[in-house]
């Protein structure tokens, strides 16, 4: 294809209300001329062109973060007061948010001891990822994708920009059995690149009691659909088991201006959320909840064909 000849930006570096790189018709101010990202949905968009300018001006300006719209603004609140804070499931478990703190990011609700408790569960997160997945590791640069992931690490380059990414744990007493990567993109929807679980606790329903909270927690922000990556060896288990469905022709469209986490030899599925009931329901284990948490091993086994089965998540 040939690109055009005039001054052109991609979606990605063009407002989200004006689509143009510049905003002509601002006044004469840096500030509200230049592309701002949102501390939530992470689409550009420059000050001036939000509806809501004068209601954010001086929300934005506080604890260096700046948001698009009072929806994101809610959102992002809502999100930072659920850290930490345990959800009961039922008897023996509980859903958790948590984050990694790093000494450079904007203040959150947590105290230190907060965020050193937050940060200690993720070292335990990441542990538990590398029990499920092998490694994927970037060829250009040498990053460790998952581990940048569950610490929600931010760069330079797009698609290795893994800022916004909550850890949801499973959590049976004061043990983290079961941990998914999940970012979420305005109320639109939210992506969940990875599920995992111990592996002396597979086949005992641990992934589908993970899904219900955290389609609970998401339903009760608002957002509107789940989206996860699926090989096609799996994609009957997540259709028929956890109630995903392929994503529309319509919502591809989408999901291309979106920054999410995808991987080769997988296709995306999605779940509607807003009809989710407030309060999960009990399920046993079953055959579908042990082929869901063996998934990472397939995309793994795709992506590192060299590697042997050390990290993998076969039963």
């Amino acid at each position: 294809q040939e690109l055009p000849s005039d001054d052109w930006r991609c979606a990605n570096c063009s407002c989200k209300f004006c689509q143009e790189h510049l905003n002509h018709d601002a006044p004469d101010n840096a500030e509200v001329d230049s592309l701002h990202s949102c501390s939530q949905c992470e689409e550009k968009y420059h000050p001036a062109c939000s509806p809501e300018t004068e209601d954010l001006s001086s929300v934005s300006n506080q604890a260096g973060n700046h948001f698009c719209q009072q929806s994101c603004r809610l959102l992002f609140e809502e999100l930072q007061n659920l850290l930490a804070v345990k959800k009961d499931l039922e008897p023996e478990f509980a859903c958790r948010i948590i984050q990694c703190s790093h000494e450079d990011a904007p203040e959150t609700v947590l105290d230190l001891d907060g965020r050193v408790e937050c940060n200690s569960k993720i070292a335990v997160a990441l542990s538990l990822m590398d029990e499920c997945f092998l490694p994927i590791v970037d060829q250009r640069t040498g990053i460790n994708l998952i581990r940048n992931v569950v610490y929600n690490c931010g760069s330079n380059f797009l698609r290795l920009d893994f800022r916004g990414f909550y850890i949801f744990i499973l959590e049976r007493g004061d043990e983290i059995v079961s941990a998914a990567s999940v970012r979420i993109h305005g109320t639109k929807l939210a992506e969940m690149p990875f599920i995992g679980t111990r592996h002396m606790y597979r086949r005992q329903g641990m992934c589908r009691r993970l899904l219900d909270g955290i389609e609970m927690i998401l339903s009760s922000l608002k957002v509107e659909k789940l989206i996860i990556p699926a090989i096609n060896e799996l994609v009957d288990t997540w259709t028929s088991k956890f109630g995903f469905s392929p994503l529309e022709t319509s919502d591809k469209q989408e999901v291309k201006s979106i920054n999410m986490l995808v991987f080769p030899g997988t296709g995306l599925l999605q779940k509607p959320l807003l009809n989710k009931q407030a309060s999960p329901q009990e399920h046993p284990g079953s055959e579908g909840d042990a082929d869901a948490e063996t998934q990472g091993s397939e995309v793994m086994d795709q992506l590192n064909s060299s590697k042997e089965d050390a990290g993998s998540c076969k039963d």
